[in-house]
This record gives C-alpha cells, structure tokens and sequence, in this order.
C-alpha cells in the first residue's frame, strides 16, 4: 500500500536534505534582498533610470542561459560542494553591494554576479533530488519551495525596513552575514555527504 502523506516536512529528519533546504533558503535571502533594495538603492544613489532598469533585466539572462550548464556543473562536482561556493560568493556580491560608491558601480558588480548565479543557483534543487527517495521528490521540492519564499519573504521586510534606518551598508552587510550562517548550517547538516554526487539511495 502507498502511504498517504499530507505533508512532507517530516523528509527534514534527513540531515543531508535539511541541508539542502538550508542553503536553499539563503539563496532566497539573497534574492530577497537584492529585489527589495535595488530600486531603492539606484534612486538613493542618483542612478539613471534606464541603467537600474537594464541591470535587473540583465541580471536574469545568465540564469536562463547558464542554467542548464550549472546543473550539469552540480552533477559533475556535487551540489552541495557548488552551492557552498556560490553561496560564499553571493554573500560577498551582496557585501560588495553595500559599499560600492556609485550605481553604476553596483551594476558591474551585478553583471558579475549574475554569471555566478547562474552557474550555481541550481544546485540546492539537485542537492534535493539527490538526497530524499525517488518515490518523495515532489513533496521534497515542496519543502524546499516553501523554505525559500519564507526566507524570501522575510529578508525582504527586514533588510528594506533595515536599509530604511541604518542605511545601504548594514541592510547589506546583514543578508550577507545571514547567507554565510546558513551556509555554515547547512554544511553542517550535508557533512556525511557533502561530496555526494549520486542519489544516497545507490551510494548506500
């Protein structure tokens, strides 16, 4: 008999998959962030209308284009292995966010940062299918859909309220700090099977 399952959060007792869900969440802290802040930074800053506008459409394409690449790239190295790298790099974007002095400034360290994204962003979800059984992968993906609009959600109020009282620097400064925990946590979590690249169940 198929057992029916109304929720999936008790997938989370699999430490190596609450760590994929960890570092899932940041990458949302991260995209929180950066969309809650952007336009209020570029209008703060003097930034011409077109250039703020063009960066975060600009900002998309590597995700789209590179996004198959960057799975792939999961596949080969492991995902929790890329997701670390490129979630200690997104902390250090979003740093670099806080203290660049212009616009047009924060807009080539976006375009970078775009590319890193790209390449990257994708290994929570592999890191997931990877580690739950086959027959729970949808409830699994679910988990970790609602993790990161939770942590989207909530990094967008704190950091705007955040950026409103104490400025661009320390509403930066904090996701990146928040980005960087979690990494630590979720590394934590994934420490027996942080090199994994086959789903657990052929490993074991």
């Amino acid at each position: 008999d198929v057992v029916r399952r109304r929720l999936a959060v008790d997938l989370l007792r699999i430490k190596p998959f609450a760590g994929a869900v960890v570092m899932g969440s940041a990458v949302f802290v991260m995209i929180g962030t950066f969309d809650a802040l952007w336009a209020l930074v570029h209008r703060d800053l003097g930034t011409s209308e077109w250039i703020a506008n063009l960066g975060i459409t600009l900002f998309a394409l590597p995700l789209v284009i590179l996004g198959p690449i960057g799975g792939r790239l999961s596949q080969t190295v492991g995902p929790f292995k890329v997701a670390t790298g490129g979630l200690l790099m997104g902390a250090l974007f979003l740093f670099l966010y806080g203290v660049m002095p212009t616009g047009g400034a924060i807009f080539a360290i976006a375009m970078v940062h775009s590319i890193f994204d790209g390449l990257t962003v994708s290994s929570t979800g592999v890191a997931v299918g990877l580690t739950v059984p086959e027959d729970r992968q949808a409830g699994a993906q679910g988990v970790l859909g609602a993790g990161q609009a939770m942590a989207a959600g909530a990094m967008a109020v704190i950091t705007g309220a955040l950026y409103e009282v104490s400025g661009r620097v320390a509403a930066y400064s904090m996701c990146a700090v928040v980005m960087v925990v979690l990494v630590v946590v979720g590394m934590w979590l994934a420490r027996g099977e942080w090199s994994l690249k086959r789903p657990i169940a052929e490993v074991t």
